[in-house]
């Protein structure tokens, strides 16, 4: 009887939260008389870049009003981040309106627009860190878990851009640039620890320390430690009762990560350091491994910079960077082998060090102009495969790489309100025939809420040196010859700021990859990676956002996106419709505590296998404060609060089409400032 009265309570809650969460938004901005007039010198006074991170600098390398920027802009700030108890890089980009995140237990993997093959590693998208490259060479991957180098407490901001960047970033950024912004000093300006518990055992530690000197130098701190053990029993059907295996995968869901961030700015000059390392089990005998063994991989990522921003005349800057990468991955295995079970090591490292110049000038109060050099030597990419004890090698592979480029885009302002933006960039490959990549449009301010934006660009991505150097299976006679990826596309996009704390935008979208570098299957007579076919997606995407004096804010997105591949049918993991909303209320008007719930709808994916996994919803819930008694913050988050069936559709590396997901988890999280 009780269970029959709990189950239909909450069926009954779940369905008012999905309905309020889908409608809340559409009725905030007639809800000024229940959280009373806006006051005059309050957030209604300040402008939306105000509200937004003031300026956008991802879009075209220098600071622009979102209206200026060409191209389909969100902004995420920090502080949501908290309200809205997110916990990864991943997390936050999901209510980012026609982006989505599939995690497979071992890395995450976003998509956008319609666009997360399974089996790639996010080489079409680009992350940056404060400007600064992210994307692997051995493997192009760009992590979205607990991986991600940087504390998800340490963001100030994350600027998404979708669409085409390679005119002024280069390779990888086809279909969204992602820029990781960091808190300096001044943001931080303090001293702060927190930790946190939730479901498998999670648990949390993070301290951070910024402020300014009286000699003025800047510094901002922070490091933090998250250790899991992991769903405790992984069912995968398909497994079961093959050779006596009950399909359960006991103990190997475990993870532990660590983090170290520093920003240290003085006379302009800028140090940035971000250290990174994570150990993972992974379940489901990934690549063939033995069933319910022990397999783990680590992942550990040092990305060193400095640079400095001088000002040579009124109208001119330049701004001078040199960096310093070095990423390792190694994964323990376990395979089986004719004589019995063999330990496998593979491992693949990383080394790069390049530098940039950077030259920022305007037309006389008429726009604004950047040019900029590049170079970049992969000084080691390498990978390798052994079977230990007794020592017997699969394959080893190592190899580098120079670039040099070269990069102009010019914003000219027409008329008032008429923006003309073209550029392009060259890159040298010591690898590849040298590639060209301009874009351009049109900004246009119809009044002073709306803002036209139409544009266009190219892209590409050379194959990376897995996909150029894999040997080919043991019946092939060869490998392909590959050449790069190369992505066209278009997009117009509506922005109107109907109040200054309020962006909506609408924007029409097409793009198509040529030559997709895809993998062979073990029967053909060259194997390993060959460039075969395209991709396509065309869609609309729908976002607002904003916020209102008092603390509330809101988010609400929704995307039709059709992904097709060369014979027009629907890729795999690749949803036509997407929607994410959320809003985050003071509990009342003088209350600290705010209750933060968010949905996400998912239409069905095809997994590899040809089935679908149908419609999701999923909500999650965080009540907090951040400011209570002026030191103590407090957040308890639920996620997947209805337990919805939520796979993940996993690439080739797995023998089966989709990953279960955790079900519904907690985490309770407690901050102290000094």
């Amino acid at each position: 009887m009780w269970a029959h009265v709990i189950g239909a309570t909450m069926n009954s809650l779940r369905a008012r939260i999905v309905q309020w969460a889908l409608l809340v938004p559409a009725v905030l901005t007639g809800s000024q008389l229940v959280l009373g007039e806006p006051n005059d010198s309050g957030l209604l006074d300040r402008s939306l870049e105000d509200i937004t991170g003031r300026e956008v600098s991802t879009v075209s390398k220098i600071p622009q009003r979102a209206a200026d920027a060409l191209a389909s802009v969100t902004v995420i700030q920090g502080d949501d981040i908290g309200k809205f108890g997110y916990r990864t890089i991943g997390e936050v980009l999901q209510s980012v309106s026609g982006m989505y995140l599939s995690d497979d237990r071992s890395y995450g993997y976003i998509g956008v627009r319609g666009l997360n093959v399974p089996g790639d590693f996010n080489g079409r998208i680009l992350l940056l860190i404060d400007g600064h490259r992210l994307n692997d060479p051995n493997y192009d991957y760009i992590p979205m878990l607990d991986d991600f180098p940087v504390d998800i407490q340490s963001i100030d901001r994350i600027e998404v851009i979708k669409g085409t960047s390679a005119s002024v970033w280069g390779g990888n950024a086809i279909f969204a640039t992602i820029n990781v912004v960091t808190k300096t000093g001044r943001v931080v300006d303090g001293k702060h620890i927190s930790a946190e518990y939730g479901t498998f055992s999670r648990r949390k530690l993070y301290a951070d320390i910024g402020g300014i000197t009286e000699a003025g130098l800047e510094y901002a701190f922070s490091a933090g430690t998250v250790h899991s053990n992991g769903q405790p029993s992984v069912y995968i059907p398909q497994f079961d009762g093959e050779g006596g295996f009950s399909g359960q995968f006991n103990k190997r869901d475990g993870m532990a990560a660590q983090r170290l961030t520093a920003r240290v700015s003085y006379q302009k000059v800028n140090l940035l350091l971000n250290v990174g390392s994570r150990v993972k089990s992974i379940p489901g005998a990934s690549y063939g491994t033995v069933l319910d063994a022990q397999n783990r991989t680590t992942d550990d990522i040092v990305n060193g910079e400095i640079n400095t921003l001088q000002e040579i005349s009124p109208h001119h800057s330049v701004l001078i960077r040199a960096y310093n990468d070095r990423n390792k991955y190694h994964q323990n295995a376990f395979v089986a082998l004719d004589s019995g079970v063999a330990h496998n090591w593979d491992s693949a490292v990383t080394g790069l060090i390049g530098s940039e110049c950077r030259l920022i000038g305007d037309w006389a109060g008429r726009g604004r102009y950047i040019v900029g050099l590049e170079a970049q030597t992969a000084y080691r990419l390498s990978f390798a495969n052994a079977n230990l004890d007794p020592y017997d090698l699969q394959y080893k592979e190592s190899g580098r790489y120079r670039l040099h480029s070269a990069y102009v885009e010019s914003m000219l302002v027409l008329k008032p309100g008429l923006q003309v933006t073209l550029g392009g960039r060259v890159d040298d490959y010591s690898l590849f025939a040298r590639e060209t990549n301009p874009r351009g449009g049109v900004t246009y301010a119809l009044n002073s809420t709306t803002t036209l934006k139409a544009l266009f660009g190219r892209a590409f991505r050379i194959p990376n040196n897995y996909e150029r150097n894999i040997p080919p299976p043991p019946n092939s006679v060869g490998r392909y010859r590959l050449t790069p990826e190369h992505g066209f596309g278009g997009e117009g996009v509506l922005l109107i700021q109907p109040a200054r704390d309020q962006s909506v935008q609408l924007s029409i979208f097409r793009y198509r990859l040529n030559n997709v570098v895809t993998q062979t299957p073990p029967e053909d007579i060259y194997g390993g990676f060959v460039n075969a076919g395209q991709i396509v997606t065309r869609g609309v995407d729908l976002a607002w956002r904003g916020r209102r004096d008092g603390g509330m804010t809101w988010y609400m997105g929704a995307t039709y996106a059709d992904a097709t591949g060369s014979d027009s049918q629907q890729l795999g993991n690749s949803p036509r419709w997407l929607s994410a909303s959320g809003v985050s209320l003071p509990l009342s008007e003088r209350s600290p505590w705010h209750i933060s719930p968010s949905l996400r709808i998912v239409s069905p994916l095809k997994a590899q296998d040809g089935s679908f996994v149908p419609w999701r919803e999923i909500v999650d819930l965080t009540v907090g404060t951040s400011d209570l008694g002026g030191k103590v913050s407090a957040a308890f988050s639920v996620y997947n609060l209805f337990g919805a069936d939520n796979p993940t559709v996993v690439g080739n590396q797995f023998s089966f089409p989709t990953m279960p997901s955790e079900g519904r988890t907690f985490r309770l999280q407690v901050g102290y400032s000094f």
